[in-house]
């Protein structure tokens, strides 16, 4: 667990995939964005309920398959078909699971009385005049707990649970979203809190107000990087994707050094943009460093000096490899995807 960087629990109506004979873990194309910003987390009792919907999947999936007329005249053996260890596979799924999480539990002995307090009075997370919730409880209960670990840091948690994120209004250490477009927009709203304004206005001297940051995203160095126009200037700033500290920023108009790049008429050309790019490599947007590599593509201009050591370099700045046939010409570009 690293200090400083974003954390995100789930519940188990984002993750679950209990049809899946391939991945123990549902909503793939949401956690891989999330994991690649983020530190993830599935309390335990999460786990539990995604292996029993498995089970019961494909315990009854296999029961269909036994009374399937095709398992005789493919002469399956029904022996073996009913010795098919369900449990273990879904064992082995979550042990094979390639999307790195962290369990969590719920070590607060004390949780049972709260939670049966909950359920008398039909307090959120359990449902309005039922003592329906018991589940929900007792992951609220340890994202509470979780919480003592981490002092001073916030948490996401993903649900799309009403009274849960009811139970969760009041804590301002956990912030409840429904998706990775929701969590991004309220993890780009650090940015603009008045602390982090502060910072920026002492650093860069100049009457920043939230409203001025335009967009944020991950650079080639894993890092932020703020776009803030002030209406006289517009500043790009690196951030510690960690301490969130400041680590530099630039006035300079990159995109107008990108669009000289991509129209170079010849090899000076090239290599005086690359010149002038090659110090603001940290700044430059996923888009813009996929203008680049299209670019490269098509303009003669700049793939036929690949191989001259300020472009090999630039390119190799920008985690880009481009691809040449044996008789020299360009056959693609691979980009390192930065997209949230």
């Amino acid at each position: 667990m690293t200090i400083g960087a974003e954390k995100i629990i789930f519940d188990t109506n984002t993750i679950r995939c209990e049809g899946s004979s391939d991945y123990f873990l549902g909503g793939r194309d949401e956690l891989e964005r999330f994991s690649k910003v983020a530190e993830l987390f599935i309390p335990d009792i999460v786990i539990d309920e995604i292996k029993e919907q498995k089970r019961r999947h494909l315990a009854g999936k296999r029961d269909s398959f036994l009374e399937n007329i095709f398992h005789k005249l493919r002469g399956i053996s029904e022996e073996d078909t009913k010795k098919f260890n369900v449990v273990d596979f879904i064992e082995n799924q979550r042990t094979m699971e390639s999307i790195p999480y962290s369990v969590i539990t719920l070590k607060d002995q004390s949780a049972l009385s709260k939670i049966r307090a909950l359920a008398v009075l039909n307090k959120a997370p359990f449902e309005k005049n039922s003592d329906k919730g018991f589940k929900d409880a007792y992951i609220y209960f340890t994202v509470l707990d979780f919480l003592k670990d981490i002092p001073d840091e916030r948490v996401f948690f993903v649900t799309k649970d009403g009274r849960l994120k009811e139970a969760f209004a009041l804590n301002d250490r956990v912030r409840v979203v429904e998706d990775f477009e929701d969590f991004e927009r309220y993890r780009a709203s650090y940015f603009r809190e008045e602390y982090f304004i502060r910072k920026l206005q002492g650093e860069i001297d100049e009457d920043i107000r939230p409203e001025h940051i335009s967009s944020v995203w991950l650079n080639i160095n894993s890092n932020w990087v703020l776009l803030v126009d002030t209406g006289s200037a517009v500043y790009r700033i690196e951030v510690d994707f960690t301490t969130k500290e400041i680590i530099g920023y630039t006035d300079q108009s990159i995109e107008v050094a990108v669009e000289a790049f991509k129209q170079s008429r010849s090899f000076a050309e090239t290599h005086e943009n690359i010149g002038t790019l090659q110090s603001y490599v940290q700044y430059l947007s996923n888009g813009e460093i996929g203008d680049i590599a299209d670019a490269a593509a098509i303009n003669s201009q700049i793939y036929s000096i690949y191989e001259d050591d300020d472009v090999r370099a630039f390119f190799d700045s920008l985690k880009l490899g481009i691809f040449i046939e044996k008789d020299g010409l360009l056959t693609g570009v691979r980009v390192r995807k930065l997209d949230l």
